[in-house]
């Protein structure tokens, strides 16, 4: 069985893939804090901070 030949392979690579599952989650989470709030939003209320002032 692990041997390393015919479909342990396979099973190596679906054990991987879903090793990476945490990870991706992650990266989706921080990339939609990011395109939630695009940078010139936040330059904007700061201005607008700074005029009000």
């Amino acid at each position: 069985m692990f041997g390393g030949h015919g479909q342990d392979y396979f099973y190596d690579g679906l054990a991987f893939g879903l090793s990476l599952i945490p990870f991706a989650i992650i990266v989706a989470l921080i990339a939609a804090s990011l395109l939630k709030e695009p940078p010139k939003h936040r330059a904007s209320v700061r201005e607008r901070k700074a005029r009000n002032s």
